[in-house]
């Protein structure tokens, strides 16, 4: 399988500098899913991951500083060797928690 990574060819200097979030939709290889999860868990600037139903297996969540940043994490993900594609989605704009988060987490526990 070969992997085509397309790179822009200069950032904005400002944005090297800007803290940037984004969201990594994952589709793994088949039986691949708990390797998968471990692997990109322990990739740093990934803050959360999440296996779902659906077209994708796994959303992981990055926050980094810059967008050259963002695409090394993506070129990690996919160096995992677990996984088939992902498809990278930058957030503009994030809602307020309003303290879910914490709410959640007592659910769980």
């Amino acid at each position: 399988m070969t992997i085509t990574v397309l790179y822009p060819l200069m950032f904005h200097d400002e944005m090297q500098k800007k803290m940037i979030g984004a969201y990594i939709l994952v589709v793994v290889r088949t039986g691949s899913l708990p390797d998968a999860m471990e692997k990109i868990s322990r990739i740093d600037g990934i803050i959360n991951t999440a296996i779902v139903s659906g077209m994708y297996d796994i959303i992981a969540r990055a926050d980094t500083q810059g967008m050259e940043k963002i695409l090394r994490i993506t070129d990690e993900i996919h160096m995992t060797g677990c996984v088939e594609k992902t498809l990278t989605h930058i957030i503009s704009r994030e809602g307020k928690d309003s303290g879910r988060a914490e709410e959640r987490k007592t659910l769980r526990t």
